[in-house]
């Protein structure tokens, strides 16, 4: 998933890509969310559908199972505002447990 085992943001697009149609989702919600265009020109011309509802269901089901996946590879939530690493929103972040353990 990335290039010379570095990961790259392609890595993870084609990652997620791969994901969330093995998870069932409509390949048009996704492609839509990739903000990939219509390759089909005539199809192109007449739909101009975003899918929001669908993409937001979408989108919450991919960050459930990545919450999940984190949960058990060692990870959880931690819910200090990302704004104190800078990010500037007041999402939660992750923390690895064994290092929480150490700054015990």
């Amino acid at each position: 998933m990335g290039f010379h085992g570095r990961g790259t943001v392609h890595g993870f697009r084609a990652g997620a890509s791969t994901l969330l149609n093995e998870m069932g989702f409509h390949p048009d919600w996704i492609e839509r969310q990739l903000a990939h265009d219509e390759r089909n020109k005539v199809r192109a011309a007449y739909n101009h559908a975003q899918y929001l509802p669908e993409r937001r269901r979408m989108m919450q089901q991919w960050a459930d199972s990545r919450i999940a996946y984190g949960s058990n590879a060692g990870f959880k939530r931690r819910d200090k505002p990302a704004s104190a690493l800078g990010c500037g929103s007041n999402t939660g972040i992750f923390t690895r447990i064994s290092e929480e353990r150490e700054s015990k």
